[in-house]
This record gives structure tokens, C-alpha cells and sequence, in this order.
């Protein structure tokens, strides 16, 4: 009895090492999670070549390859868990969201005419004041022009 891999035209007699079991449902939860090569290898207790050879010989394609597929599949697992948790009622994942998917933007309204020639340090001080100090400033600013 053989505990060697199997017999092969490159291996006739099947002599070496077991082949490692590299089991595919957990290869793909670890590319999901985007793991490294060398924590996939570190996983199955194996070298990363390891792992490529049985991506390459298993599926016909390279590590990188097999890897962006599983990972795109992450993070669509971890899109749909934001969008469920803002759905629940998240508050700030709803904002983030907002922000990140749909282009919202928190704003502040400064006077228009005005908002050109001023500094960062200008436009945030406008920021605590009312629209009558606004208008006061924008007069100040035209006048030293």
C-alpha cells in the first residue's frame, strides 16, 4: 500500500509525500476574507506553492486569478451586511452609506459671492456665524478690494 501520491506518467511509481487535502469550501471562505497567500498556506499547514499548485491543477487557473473571483464574492457578503445593519436602523452606517454610495455631502451654507476669496480659517469661522455677520464680512472683504 502506497501512502505516496498517486501514479502519474511524470510519477510512475507515485513515490513522495501525500498531496495535502486543501479543502475548497474553506480556500474560498479565506480568499473571501482576502487572507494572504502565506495565512492560506499557514491555514492548511502547507507551503504557499502548496496552494497554487492545487489552484492551478484544481481549477486551471492562477492563484491571482482564482483570488480576486472569491475575494469580489467578500465583498459582496460584507456590502450586504452594511446595507442590512443601515436597513436595521444603523444610523451611522446610513450616513457613511449615503455618503460613499450615493455622493451625499454634509454642507454649510456661505455666502456665494464671498466664499472664493476667503481662507480655510475664514470659511470656518463663518461656520458659527449667522447670515448677518456673513453679509458683514462679505462687506469688509469688498472694501479692503
Amino acid at each position: 500500500m502506497n501512502n505516496g501520491q498517486e501514479k502519474t506518467e511524470k510519477n510512475p511509481k507515485g513515490a513522495g509525500a501525500p498531496r495535502i487535502q486543501i479543502d475548497i469550501e474553506e480556500l474560498d471562505k479565506l480568499c473571501q476574507l482576502q487572507c494572504t497567500l502565506v495565512e492560506i498556506a499557514g491555514w492548511f499547514k502547507c507551503d504557499m506553492e502548496t496552494v497554487e499548485d492545487f489552484i492551478q491543477r484544481t481549477f486551471n487557473v492562477k492563484f491571482s486569478q482564482y483570488y480576486e473571483q472569491k475575494k469580489g464574492l467578500g465583498k459582496i457578503a460584507l456590502r450586504r451586511a452594511q446595507m442590512q445593519n443601515a436597513i436595521n436602523g444603523n444610523a451611522t452606517l446610513q450616513i457613511w452609506l449615503g455618503k460613499n454610495m450615493l455622493g451625499q455631502v454634509d454642507s454649510h451654507t456661505v455666502n456665494a459671492n464671498i466664499s472664493g476669496v476667503l481662507s480655510l480659517g475664514e470659511k470656518r469661522l463663518i461656520d458659527y456665524c449667522d447670515e448677518e455677520d456673513v453679509d458683514a464680512v462679505a462687506k469688509q472683504i469688498e472694501d479692503k478690494e
